[in-house]
């Protein structure tokens, strides 16, 4: 089956069911490529009718997949966002002027203030809490919007000059995107 994912969005949902380890393939992209080759792999939460695959670009050209089990963006009203932590480690995290802790995996749904939402977070570096994103994110009273905390070393995420140096590699990368 072939399935297109876009970047920094939602795909087209998709009906599936077969095995609960699900394995994705990329075609042949060049020449002495034969074959399509593995770049993820996933397991379905057990039960789950609903699952919202997110992927993380790696490094080394493959994705860290993330499933958040029966996902529905009903479960918030327009005006919030939900922040998710999507990294390995315990956040601390500020959204506007609410302050929160967020273990791996967690989720939390917080208020814009009309026009925007402004997220930090911090992480513990070798026994200090050191922020690791500052970030402020548009969001209207008629937009919901989800929140990533994800840790990756792909390129994508650094921040880089125009002339190509890298400005800042944070070790917790956010990435939003419009519900």
């Amino acid at each position: 089956m072939e399935w297109m994912v876009p970047a920094f969005r939602r795909s087209a949902g998709l009906t599936y069911s077969g095995k609960r380890r699900v394995e994705f393939l990329q075609a042949p992209q060049g020449q002495g490529e034969e074959k399509p080759h593995l770049v993820a792999e996933v397991e379905l939460p057990y039960g789950a009718r609903e699952v919202l695959l997110l992927f993380f670009p790696r490094s080394d050209g493959t994705y860290k997949v993330i499933p958040l089990a029966n996902d529905n963006t009903g479960d918030y009203t327009e005006g919030h966002a939900r922040v998710f932590n999507a990294s390995t480690r315990m956040l601390a995290v500020k959204a506007n002027e609410e302050m929160f802790s967020l273990p791996p995996g967690s989720s939390r749904i917080v208020p814009g203030d009309g026009r925007k939402i402004k997220i930090k977070a911090a992480t513990e570096i070798d026994g200090t809490w050191r922020l690791a994103v500052s970030n402020l994110i548009e969001l209207s009273p008629q937009q919901r919007r989800s929140i990533f905390l994800v840790e990756s070393d792909a390129a994508c995420f650094d921040e880089v000059t125009e002339h190509g140096e890298v400005l800042k590699r944070s070790l917790v990368k956010l990435v939003s995107v419009e519900d």
